[in-house]
């Protein structure tokens, strides 16, 4: 029985059996949507350097190495919508997270603009109508009652709940399972008492404590990823987004990715050295 060619890149198929090279068959080791990974494979797929691009900053994949941050990956374009794939490395799929691509280029434009020129968020011009990032709930772990007195909360400066050392918006952060002085010191920093909340470290925007799962709500997030230490108060989106990237990384690699997407220049992989990039 003759060979046929790869479906993806028409090169002679591992058998007689298979439909892909040997390059392109580990490509589908997780057989889920086979004909949609076929089609964003041959898209992406160029002849001149035989190598696959990634959709979304046209970077070369790897298709082995498992910590590099170009490694390829299928991302949902649509969050949840099957048969409707991009490949694109696994930094890129991290960074758009559970953002539509109608929303996720805004996103990168807003953020770079505002590194750039030091111009506003606008939190309004992204709905995140995909959002889905609750976890499951944790068993609660009650820590001793200790009595303390303040007269003011030691993070917004307000009159503080009796027997405590913050008001009682703040008490809310307090009593969580983990909370010590890195995340007090980064509240404090995000404080803005003209506006009476917490604005993200990012963005600039208020967030929403009430919230606390949505894309707005409260989170903390490590200034250098896998390192105890100082944290920023940021929204749980700008959190998803830097990933594995230290605050530096991400603002270069959000400000190339808009200057390839505005400028048409190719994305340059060296413009961050991924000190923390670890991998899946």
């Amino acid at each position: 029985m003759p060979v046929r060619p790869c479906k993806v890149c028409k090169k002679p198929s591992k058998s007689s059996r298979c439909h892909y090279c040997a390059r392109c068959h580990p490509l589908f080791k997780i057989r889920n949507e086979l004909l949609a990974k076929a089609a964003t494979l041959k898209e992406r797929y160029d002849p001149a350097r035989d190598v696959f691009t990634c959709t979304y900053c046209g970077a070369v994949l790897n298709l082995t190495d498992r910590k590099d941050p170009f490694l390829y990956s299928f991302d949902h374009r649509t969050p949840r919508k099957r048969h409707d794939l991009a490949v694109c490395a696994i930094l890129m799929n991290r960074l758009k997270t559970d953002m539509t691509v109608q929303e996720f280029f805004p996103v990168v434009r807003m953020l770079a603009r505002r590194f750039l020129y030091g111009e506003p968020f606008d939190r309004g011009a992204v709905r995140f109508r995909f959002w889905n990032r609750k976890p499951r709930p944790k068993a609660r772990m009650r820590r001793p009652v200790r009595v303390w007195r303040a007269d003011a909360c030691h993070i917004c400066g307000k009159p503080p709940v009796p027997t405590t050392l913050y008001c009682a918006r703040c008490h809310r952060f307090a009593d969580q399972e983990v909370f010590d002085r890195f995340k007090k010191e980064a509240l404090g920093e995000a404080h803005d008492p003209a506006a009476d909340g917490f604005r993200c470290q990012v963005t600039g925007e208020l967030l929403d404590i009430d919230d606390r799962y949505g894309p707005w709500g409260l989170s903390y997030d490590h200034v250098k990823p896998g390192r105890t230490g100082r944290v920023m108060v940021v929204a749980n989106f700008i959190n998803q987004m830097k990933s594995q990237l230290s605050l530096e990384e991400f603002k270069a690699v959000i400000i190339e990715l808009y200057r390839h997407r505005e400028e048409g220049r190719p994305f340059r992989r060296d413009v961050v050295k991924f000190e923390f990039w670890t991998g899946l």
